[in-house]
């Protein structure tokens, strides 16, 4: 019996240690150190230091029905830092993003065992014509304990229009690096996108990184920088072959 609760016990720690090896903590209000749960706790009331209370939250009931739309991602400021990590640009608050946005449907909080900064994820979702729409909101904490938005993934946020064709080699070939682009009508005209993300594509840059699927199952990687208000392709590649770009 001895035995066997030693065995036990030995398994345990092996999962744990391998569990931790991934570099990966979600903490919730049941784990982490007494630290980590205040902080996830602070976090459930948003009562960071520039949030006030709950008089942002109001009206946030609301069922929303529609999708988001291309303008309304692109009308959010991420945080750019330049090469030597000195930010460029701060990027919309916790408290700017919940005046906005009203509460969220699922949050967590993450930190890495290897990167000591804390990352804040706030998940919003939408019923549209029976369809679900996602959009997620990935923060970075400053050092002043203040929430900045870093990222986000907008994959599963707009609406599918019905007629599209599919995302092919061709369609891929015919687009040029350097090239000014319609990402509006890029992403109404073709199916098969499996992954939009507003993130830094560039030094002081911000831009979308996208991945469409073949019907063949060749995933397609296309990074565009928003320049003066329009839309450039930095640079494309397809999964296994090495991507081109402007700058060689």
């Amino acid at each position: 019996m001895d035995k066997n609760i030693k065995y036990i016990k030995v398994v345990i720690l092996l999962l744990a240690s391998l569990f931790m090896g991934w570099g990966l903590q979600v903490l919730t209000h049941d784990q982490g150190s007494p630290k980590e749960q205040a902080e996830i706790n602070r976090l459930s009331a948003f009562q960071v230091k520039e949030f006030q209370g709950d008089r942002f939250l109001q009206g946030t009931s609301t069922k929303k029905t529609k999708s988001w739309t291309l303008d309304q991602l692109t009308d959010l400021e991420i945080l750019l830092r330049d090469r030597n990590g000195k930010v460029k640009q701060v990027g919309n608050c916790l408290e700017t993003i919940l005046m906005k946005m009203g509460h969220p449907q699922e949050k967590i909080l993450m930190q890495s065992n290897t990167d000591p900064k804390t990352t804040l994820s706030l998940l919003y979702r939408r019923e549209t014509d029976g369809a679900p729409c996602a959009l997620r909101l990935l923060f970075t904490k400053g050092r002043d304990g203040s929430y900045l938005l870093s990222e986000v993934d907008a994959s599963q946020a707009l609406t599918k229009k019905e007629k599209q064709e599919v995302f092919s080699e061709k369609v891929f070939n015919g687009i040029e690096v350097g090239e000014e682009m319609d990402l509006a009508k890029l992403l109404q005209s073709y199916k098969g996108l499996q992954t939009l993300i507003l993130r830094q594509v560039e030094t002081d840059q911000a831009g979308f990184h996208l991945v469409y699927r073949d019907e063949k199952a060749q995933e397609y990687v296309l990074e565009i920088e928003k320049v003066d208000g329009s839309y450039v392709l930095l640079r494309k590649g397809q999964v296994g072959v090495a991507p081109a770009s402007r700058l060689g």
